[in-house]
């Protein structure tokens, strides 16, 4: 047999096993990948377990959180409702950027300012809410609350009511909030002692 036939009769036979393996072969491949994709379902499942009990716990925590801010809603609608049943004026205040965070409503019903105005004469208090003979006792206050790292402050001052007249008050000046410097960022301000002045 010449070198030829014998190459070609090898190609042949190879071909003919190759031909009968085939079937098998593509039916192991088959196999494997159906394998593949039992394995990749399974830890999909798995996955999608794990974000199910995952959401069930967020889910449970936002129930809580929403219970908690019912609560807390509440409590703040209780203190206000003391607030303002006391004869006193109470404030937050935003020390940098020098307005009010809260007020109480006794602000307007003693003094008569609404929002707006209280907003407006918070920014310059110091000429147009308090007396100008009490000024040097704000800018002391507000040097020794800031600067002097002290947490407290009180003063007997003067303010002026809506249509002008004055009222006498006790202020405590009261840090809440300052930052890693030292500087004071929240104050709570509460006005007792409320009196009409007979200036």
């Amino acid at each position: 047999m010449s070198k030829n036939k014998k190459i070609k009769t090898f190609v042949d036979e190879a071909k003919r096993v190759m031909d009968a393996n085939l079937p098998n072969a593509r039916f192991h491949e088959v196999l494997r990948i159906v394998e593949e994709l039992k394995s990749d379902y399974s830890s999909l499942n798995q996955e999608k377990k794990k974000l199910e009990d995952k959401i069930e716990e967020y889910n449970y925590l936002v129930a809580n959180l929403s219970n908690e801010i019912w609560r807390l809603r509440e409590q703040v609608a209780l203190l206000e409702e003391v607030f303002n049943s006391l004869h006193l004026i109470v404030s937050i205040k935003d020390v940098k950027r020098g307005n009010f965070l809260w007020y109480n409503e006794n602000y307007s019903r003693i003094l008569g300012y609404r929002h707006k105005q209280l907003q407006e004469l918070n920014s310059r208090e110091a000429v147009n809410l308090y007396h100008p003979d009490d000024y040097r006792k704000i800018r002391e206050r507000n040097k020794f609350m800031t600067h002097g790292g002290q947490n407290r402050y009180s003063c007997q001052v003067r303010l002026r009511r809506i249509d002008g007249r004055w009222v006498r008050v006790r202020s405590d000046y009261i840090a809440l909030k300052r930052s890693v410097d030292g500087s004071l960022l929240q104050a709570i301000e509460i006005y007792s002692d409320i009196k009409e002045d007979n200036l």
